[in-house]
């Protein structure tokens, strides 16, 4: 395994920039394998209304979504005839998918609130969950499991994971009076006992700043105002002896939206987490309020509205003089489990035609999953993050297994689709700590992540690139990546930020040569607006042959790939080679 510590600059001559020249480039893709053309902007379009459809419901990383969408990766690669480089199953054969422990914290379907005749008056909505409710509305600590991380049974032949509970359901039912309190905060007059009651109270989102937001502003803001008001009214309300309640908005803002998709959790949208051992009641990603809150937007707020004999309108105002039995009799009810299981990555293998070499491997890498749904209902499609690198690493997959058998690389090429990256690089780290190939014959990875839109940083004719020559960890992979783009119409834009942001980076602590491609943070990302009409497949198309020739040429060269260091320009070091000077 290559220590990451060695970095050899090398010097550039006149002959070498010669060979690196546009011209240059464009004779080394006259010289690729025909194979390439079958990469194709409309193959690419067919496959990502598929994988970024409403159907996938956002690919949440160990939901039954994402889970169909790693088996469909493993349909597809079977369909090549790639050899499977999972792990194995209980009928003690490979599979295509590796699986890693989580658990997930799951809000039931049936939660909600329900009128006395037992019709539930919310579809969508979110929940802030306790630490532990109880039928009393007592929040308790739960205790760590003695167990550590769950003891996994193998996957069966069906490559299902298994799903276990984890203790009893946490659950709270409760048919009382709902009282409409109004808009509550510190200088609101409460009734003094609010512990034989559902309170109803309402606030307003500003939605006027909701276009001109970035994704991280927004998620800032909603944690901090949006989430920290829910926080505020938990608080109030459980100090009156309060079990649980209802937050209704007219309408959910963009801040509510972003940072509930990573601190709440629903029907449909678990909160996700490492089974590592570590105490963490409902996940370290979850708000966590006194008592158990549902917040209702939209058509659901005015529902419930309705059944209390108010409207919208009054939702900034406190209610006055409030009776405590006038309102109608509701239900309020909340199922959380929490399940052991595993998140799949899909690994498939294009066995290399060498001997010798073919005992070393190029690794393609992209991320399957994205972020899931949202609190009113709408899905974080992901089309670009990360599904136009999905696709692209289905189309590199099929290219590479179209190639002749005597255009086949003396190399071994795999193709890696893991999840978790959203969570924190879960599947990459758990691949690169827990290889399914050996360690040490890993040489080279190419990751794919976000290259279908272009923005002011980086326009239709260029693509990100980290570690660029800039970079202490720059390769020869970004080298060569910079010498072929002359020939697609891709000058290398700076994506250095990015280094430690996506699957290549727990490669490139491996001490493997790494080059990630990426576009930027455009004005979709990681919202439900990221959709698959906006995405430029001519785009994608051009990325996606200059990384099938940048991993063929590395498949095929005589000698590895190499960390050079910093440079002062792209090309530093030798130029690759041609086609067919390899085996």
């Amino acid at each position: 395994m290559r220590s990451p510590s060695i970095f050899a600059v090398c010097v550039i001559g006149v002959s070498a920039f010669a060979q690196m020249s546009p011209e240059a480039a464009q004779t080394a893709v006259k010289n690729a394998p025909a194979a390439m053309k079958t990469i194709t902007a409309a193959d690419l379009e067919k496959r990502l209304r598929l994988v970024a459809s409403d159907e996938m419901q956002g690919r949440l990383t160990a939901t039954p979504a994402q889970i169909k969408m790693a088996h469909d990766m493993a349909a597809h690669f079977r369909t090549l005839g790639l050899e499977p480089l999972g792990v194995k199953n209980s009928a003690n054969q490979v599979s295509y998918l590796q699986g890693y422990p989580v658990i997930t914290t799951e809000v039931d379907a049936e939660s909600g609130l329900y009128d006395d005749q037992g019709k539930k008056l919310n579809t969508h909505g979110a929940w802030s969950l306790p630490r532990q409710p109880t039928s009393r509305g007592e929040p308790e600590e739960t205790p760590t499991r003695p167990d550590g991380p769950m003891a996994r049974p193998l996957m069966g032949p069906e490559g299902l994971p298994a799903r276990q509970p984890i203790g009893e359901p946490t659950t709270l039912e409760w048919k009382a009076k709902a009282v409409f309190l109004g808009s509550v905060d510190r200088k609101t007059s409460l009734p003094e006992d609010l512990s034989l009651v559902i309170p109803v109270v309402s606030t307003t989102f500003d939605t006027s700043k909701d276009e001109g937001l970035d994704i991280m502003s927004a998620t800032m803001r909603g944690m901090q105002t949006e989430l920290g008001a829910i926080r505020q009214m938990a608080s109030l309300l459980q100090g009156k002896g309060a079990r649980c309640a209802v937050i209704l908005v007219p309408k959910f803002n963009l801040p509510f939206l972003t940072a509930g998709n990573t601190m709440l959790a629903y029907p449909g949208k678990p909160s996700v987490r490492l089974d590592n051992g570590k105490r963490d009641a409902f996940g370290t990603m979850v708000l966590r309020t006194r008592i158990p809150i549902l917040v209702l937007g939209g058509a659901d707020a005015a529902a419930v509205a309705a059944a209390l004999k108010t409207t919208v309108k009054d939702f900034a105002m406190s209610a006055k003089n409030v009776d405590l039995e006038a309102g109608p009799t509701l239900e309020f009810r909340m199922k959380v489990t929490e399940i052991g299981t595993e998140a799949l990555n899909t690994v498939g293998l294009l066995r290399g035609k060498d001997p010798e070499l073919s005992k070393q491997a190029v690794v393609y890498s992209a991320h399957m999953d994205h972020v899931g749904m949202a609190a009113d209902g709408s899905v974080f499609n992901g089309a670009d993050d990360d599904g136009s690198g999905t696709v692209t690493l289905m189309e590199l997959a099929e290219a590479f297994a179209k190639l002749p058998p005597e255009e086949r690389p003396a190399r071994s090429v795999i193709f890696l689709s893991v999840s978790g990256e959203e969570l924190g690089l879960w599947g990459s780290a758990h691949y690169a700590d827990n290889p399914t190939w050996p360690a040490d014959q890993l040489i080279a990875n190419i990751n794919i992540d976000m290259i279908g839109r272009s923005t002011a940083k980086v326009p239709k004719t260029a693509i990100a690139v980290t570690p660029t020559h800039k970079h202490r960890a720059y390769s020869s992979l970004g080298r060569d990546a910079a010498f072929l783009g002359q020939a697609f119409d891709l000058t290398m834009a700076n994506g250095d930020r990015f280094y430690s942001r996506s699957d290549h980076y727990n490669f490139a602590k491996k001490g493997i040569p790494v080059v990630f491609f990426c576009d930027d943070e455009h004005p979709d990302y990681h919202l439900p607006s990221d959709d698959p009409e906006k995405i430029e497949y001519d785009k994608v198309e051009r990325v996606a042959r200059l990384a099938f020739l940048l991993g063929y040429r590395t498949a095929t060269a005589p000698g590895l790939p190499s960390v050079l260091g910093k440079s002062d320009d792209w090309f530093a070091g030798e130029p690759a080679p041609e086609k067919g000077e390899g085996k």
